[in-house]
């Protein structure tokens, strides 16, 4: 993984958020509400890198989402609900896309293929504890969760090649802080470091013939990180939001694949970086 492009990513992130903060700002200008849904669209660039290929291309897909504060009141004129304010948050997302294969053969002959078809998805839940900072001029919300995300690269249709199939399942630990930089405009910056539990990798080795067996690696090392900007306009509620997730695998463990031979997941990098925009309701 790119540390170099990471903390740029995450230096503008804070630049843009801090650029954004205007101060004196009261409840009813963070456009908070006891229960609201998020749809989204986005679209966004997918690198994914072992010691010996990669794979890039475009994605595409929507996620929905719905966000609960049991604190905030039926009027904006009354005190919050509870001194402890809470934040729950259940989401998903899911996206397709083509990519292309560019790699070599056991024997170290280069080889590359075009327009492989992927798709992925992913669920979330999401616990966090919400706090008024710099005498209530930005909310920030601590959150912890649990998170599952799936990822099919249908390779088969190249010479050599065979389905795999990603499954990590992982806690994201975050922190958001949402601003109302001007009137009719909030600012929502998010940082995410994303723990890793577990994860299997599957092979369908079966594919290629000669004998082969499909076989489930399990990967037990690893982290993610992601982040964004919310630039969300509160008369139409409609927001825009550039973001960045990343991942990195460490190897996986040998399975047996038949035929005397053993397979593992090499570890592994992947890259997304995209934009998206949808409604709040």
């Amino acid at each position: 993984m790119n540390s170099k492009r990471i903390q740029k990513t995450v230096v503008l992130l804070i630049l843009l958020f801090i650029s954004s903060a205007t101060y004196g700002q009261d409840l009813q200008s963070f456009n908070l509400r006891k229960g609201a849904w998020n749809l989204n669209f986005e679209v966004y660039s997918f690198a994914y890198e072992e010691p010996l290929m990669e794979e890039t291309g475009t994605f595409a897909g929507m996620g929905i989402g719905y966000t609960y504060r049991d604190w905030i009141p039926p009027a904006y004129t009354e005190e919050a609900l509870s001194d402890i304010k809470t934040m729950l948050r259940l989401e998903g997302r899911f996206a397709v896309g083509t990519v292309d294969y560019d790699g070599q053969y056991n024997d170290g002959t280069p080889f590359a293929y075009e327009g492989i078809d992927d798709g992925t998805f992913e669920l979330r839940g999401l616990l966090g504890l919400d706090e008024f900072i710099f005498d209530k001029d930005v909310l920030s919300t601590l959150y912890l969760g649990l998170g599952f995300r799936g990822l099919s690269d249908e390779a088969s249709i190249m010479p050599g090649g065979y389905d795999r199939h990603s499954r990590y399942l992982y806690m994201p630990i975050g922190c958001e802080f949402i601003i109302a930089a001007k009137k009719t405009w909030l600012t929502t910056a998010n940082f995410e470091y994303d723990y890793f539990i577990s994860g299997t990798q599957t092979s369908n080795l079966g594919d290629l013939g000669f004998g082969l067996n499909d076989i489930e690696n399990k990967q037990k090392g690893g982290s993610g990180f992601r982040g964004s900007i919310r630039f969300e306009e509160k008369n139409n509620n409609f927001f825009i939001e550039p973001f960045f997730r990343l991942w990195s695998i460490e190897d996986s463990e040998i399975e047996y694949a038949g035929r005397g031979l053993y397979a593992y997941e090499p570890e592994n990098t992947t890259e997304e970086y995209g934009i998206s925009f949808g409604w709040k309701f």
